[in-house]
């Protein structure tokens, strides 16, 4: 479901930026998961948002950098080497 938002974000890019208490539990929620493929699916959201919304509309998500960051050690800890590509390629497009 993450990735279908993230998909979605170029096209309902205005609802999603004003559904920010939703989108700030969601984020919170699946960036604190234990699967490696839902924290991956977080943070290409986040992706998603900056590279496609405003400054001001992405600027409260940079409070998520640090634990970004962490979601992608640990997918490097744990091996997943093509869920960690994927967020890295992520993250250079945003």
């Amino acid at each position: 479901a993450l990735r279908v938002l993230g998909d979605l974000v170029a096209t309902l890019q205005e609802d999603i930026v004003q559904a920010q208490a939703e989108l700030s539990q969601i984020l919170q929620a699946g960036l604190s998961h234990q699967s490696a493929k839902v924290k991956t699916a977080s943070l290409l959201l986040v992706c998603h948002i900056v590279g496609e919304a405003e400054k001001k509309a992405w600027a409260p998500l940079l409070g998520t950098t640090g634990v970004l960051v962490q979601v992608m050690q640990q997918l490097a800890q744990a091996g997943e080497e093509t869920l960690l590509q994927e967020c890295i390629q992520a993250f250079i497009e945003a």
